[in-house]
């Protein structure tokens, strides 16, 4: 999934619970659900076996405007919160498993190493992921559109 989803159920989450344990372990634990899902991301053919720093680079670049659309349209609604330190950390951890896979890409692409608990967690992280063949654009496109709005709806007033 790309990030802005995560990110706005994570904000989402620290809108509704008000306890940062809580918040951080249930962003993670929707993090890797939302992932079980089909979705749409711009990784799905970028595998650890061929990455190389253009590679890397152009996900970054990608990454780096998601983030920032996603980061803009939460402070555009949500800066005067009264919640805004759990909303803030919401949104950061739902992206923090993807955070990881990053680093671990970022360490075999550009310093050509591979840290052990890097690579368990990708493996972790690649295992729970819905399998591309299962990952149709469609439902992708459906899936995390309904996931935006239910958001913005518990966001906005919903129950």
């Amino acid at each position: 999934m790309i990030l802005f989803p995560h990110m706005l159920v994570g904000a989402t989450i620290g809108y509704r619970v008000k306890n940062y344990w809580a918040i951080f372990v249930i962003a993670i634990f929707l993090h890797f659900l939302f992932d079980r899902i089909p979705h749409w991301e711009y990784t799905a053919k970028l595998k650890i076996q061929n990455v190389s720093i253009r590679k890397l680079s152009f996900l970054l670049f990608k990454a780096l405007i998601d983030l920032a659309v996603g980061t803009l349209i939460i402070w555009v609604f949500l800066r005067d919160s009264a919640y805004l330190s759990y909303i803030l950390l919401g949104a950061f951890t739902s992206i923090l498993p993807d955070g990881i896979v990053f680093l671990h890409f970022l360490m075999r692409g550009v310093f050509n190493r591979e840290l052990p608990i890097l690579k368990r967690f990708y493996d972790f992280h690649e295992n729970i992921h819905i399998q591309d063949d299962k990952n149709y654009a469609i439902w992708g496109l459906a899936t995390q559109s309904l996931i935006i709005f239910l958001s913005i709806y518990l966001i906005l007033g919903g129950p």
